[in-house]
């Protein structure tokens, strides 16, 4: 698995970068990572780009990140807009992961263009 998590040089968004098969420790990782930058440089758009990512999560595991997103709230009205990968387990679980998150009161929308996503946060 390779990952980054980085502020974009020409947005306010923080990006983070799913490659390969991510376990449900890399995840939850990368989400309390996600939310130190976003308090530390005042940001709440996010991007995830899942379009590498490979394989899926268990519904518990999705359940459990979306909680350690809630319990690490990055503060302000967050907004996550997600670029689609393109196997079979990860799309189902991507997909799971944006209703679990508006079940819970986030904003959270599925995208497959990047630029399309961008011009979203930035609205």
């Amino acid at each position: 698995m390779s990952r980054s998590v980085n502020l974009l040089p020409e947005h306010p968004i923080v990006e983070t970068r799913y490659c390969g098969a991510v376990s449900p420790e890399s995840l939850a990782l990368l989400v309390r990572e996600t939310i130190m930058i976003c308090r530390a440089k005042g940001v709440t758009r996010l991007l995830a780009d899942c379009s590498e990512l490979e394989g899926g999560h268990s519904v518990v595991d999705l359940y459990a990140t979306v909680e350690t997103f809630l319990a690490n709230d990055p503060g302000g009205t967050v907004r996550e807009a997600v670029l689609l990968p393109k196997g079979h387990a990860a799309f189902e679980a991507v997909r799971f992961w944006e209703n679990a998150c508006r079940n819970r009161g986030l904003c959270v929308q599925l995208f497959d263009d990047r630029e399309r996503a961008i011009a979203w946060l930035m609205e």
